[in-house]
């Protein structure tokens, strides 16, 4: 049992009426949580066959459970004396649509064609899962009265359960708009998938105008209405609508019956075809949500807010215009009689480049570059057989036990490769290849052949071991190494240009 039922009807609120009857929230004695309560109107419900219909299409879709559709629990008979009829249903945080387009007409909110697209893509989608679950099955009261947008930007249709009592009632088509807002074709009333495309459409152009629509617009006024229509984008630009979108309504409306759309699912294919055709047509729930806070906001404080819609848009100013900034008020003139602390000047001076020798100002101009004609003259040998020769005249310590090879030092200095070679890989790196190049080749002795085995056995160790231990050799060979870097240094002296060099450039070496 409800709550309703057990307490005075002042402890419910009431949150809307319409021709249908008024919605109450209450809340449910077995679960706690809140529920909505539509109490029809008694004249409705004295059809015999209303009650009847009501009942059997609510139990068919106890089955079909969709988020964006409220569900339908039950339908419970009043407590006496009044014995009014009543559909209990889940109960929905939100605004009715139907709230929303009055607080924007009144209030001058504008509806951009995103919040437009929004609405129009979730009802499609919605509308089409109905249609899929059963052939037979369709709402036929989809209008803006029985629409909510929750705070989530989510659109909620509820009540889809009266279809079939509405249709035992025999309303005219022009009795059904004006009294219950339900849009209908000529002639004798059966609710259909085409119904619930009018409604969809409906609902669309009613956003597109940003106003709900009057009871003598509907069915004769929507041609003009629709010629009239403004698509506004989230920037306020505005442009007539343009031709897909202008068809994609004609067809929902059912203007034209050659081609209009027969089911939700035709309509959505369509619709989905016009939004990816125009780059601008941007179907986002955040211009739902936005559209949603402004109305709310309004409602709260419409004073505010029209306060704030009518302040003219101050021009900004430009670089010159714009108000200097106050000069800053010192420590000393805010505060007289506080003692500060004086703290040290500090003082940064660039000292200049430290000057190289005695090297001229790089500022001057006219500086002399370098003399290389002094240095491509000279030889290529530096070092002589004689210097060698003085060099290794003391007689070093020898590691040898026995007599060590004579050598002749200035023959040595004319054979540097051989020399080197003999004492190791090392050694032979060091020297320039130009050196190694021009130097003749040394004369081969062959060997006699028992010796050649036994020679080809012994490793590169053992062969420049005697050399390597005697002093002797090894400083020959560091002279001979010395005498090959002087004398490649001065062949790549001959090769650079003397042009590009000068004495008083910075970090030029001067040799």
């Amino acid at each position: 049992m409800l709550a309703a039922s057990a307490t005075p009807e002042h402890s419910k609120t009431r949150a809307f009426r319409d021709g249908l009857g008024d919605r109450f929230v209450s809340s449910d004695n077995a679960a706690g949580a809140p529920v909505q309560v539509l109490r029809l109107r008694p004249e409705m419900t004295e059809v015999p066959a209303f009650e009847f219909a009501l009942r059997e299409r609510t139990a068919r879709l106890a089955t079909f459970r969709q988020e964006a559709y409220a569900r339908v629990y039950r339908v419970h008979r009043m407590p006496a004396p009044a014995r009014d009829l009543a559909m209990i249903s889940e109960h929905v945080e939100g605004l009715r649509l139907s709230a929303l387009l009055r607080v924007a007409e009144q209030h001058q909110v504008s509806i951009d064609l995103s919040t437009a697209l929004s609405v129009i893509r979730q009802l499609l989608q919605a509308t089409s899962q109905l249609h899929g679950h059963a052939q037979d099955l369709t709402n036929g009261l989809i209008a803006p009265e029985r629409l909510i947008v929750t705070p989530r930007a989510r659109v909620t249709i509820v009540e889809q359960a009266l279809c079939l009592a509405i249709e035992q009632l025999h309303y005219s088509p022009e009795r059904l708009w004006r009294e219950l807002r339900i849009a209908a074709g000529t002639g004798a009333v059966r609710f259909s998938h085409r119904t619930d495309v009018m409604g969809i459409g409906l609902v669309a152009l009613a956003l597109v105008l940003g106003r709900p629509l009057r009871d003598e617009e509907f069915p004769h006024a929507l041609p003009g209405l629709l010629d009239a229509a403004r698509e506004q984008s989230a920037l306020g630009y505005e442009r007539p609508l343009s031709a897909p979108l202008r068809n994609w309504m004609t067809c929902a409306l059912q203007l034209d019956p050659n081609r209009s759309f027969a089911s939700a699912p035709d309509a959505w294919r369509a619709f989905e075809q016009v939004v990816e055709a125009d780059p601008l047509y941007l179907s986002v729930p955040m211009a739902l949500e936005r559209f949603l806070y402004s109305c709310t906001a309004a409602l709260i404080e419409p004073s505010r807010l029209e306060s704030f819609e009518a302040a003219p848009l101050q021009p900004a100013h430009s670089y010159a215009q714009r108000p200097a900034a106050p000069e800053p008020i010192l420590a000393a003139e805010a505060f007289p009689s506080a003692h500060l602390a004086s703290e040290p000047e500090i003082r940064v001076e660039m000292l200049p480049p430290p000057s190289i020798g005695n090297a001229p100002d790089p500022s001057e101009s006219g500086s002399d570059p370098i003399d290389w004609s002094a240095l491509a003259g000279r030889p290529w040998s530096v070092v002589t057989a004689r210097d060698i020769t003085q060099l290794f005249n003391d007689k070093g310590p020898s590691s040898f036990d026995g007599d060590a090879e004579q050598v002749d030092l200035a023959d040595a200095s004319s054979r540097p490769s051989e020399l080197v070679a003999s004492a190791g890989e090392a050694a032979l790196d060091c020297l320039p290849e130009a050196a190694v190049a021009v130097t003749p080749e040394p004369k081969r002795h062959i060997m006699p052949a028992a010796t050649q085995p036994r020679m080809s056995a012994m490793s590169w160790a053992e062969r420049a071991a005697p050399l390597t231990a005697s002093p002797k050799w090894r400083r020959v060979v560091i002279a001979a190494a010395i005498a090959g870097i002087l004398s490649g240094g001065v062949a790549l002296s001959r090769f650079l240009r003397p042009e590009g060099v000068a004495a008083s450039e910075m970090g030029t070496v001067v040799v």
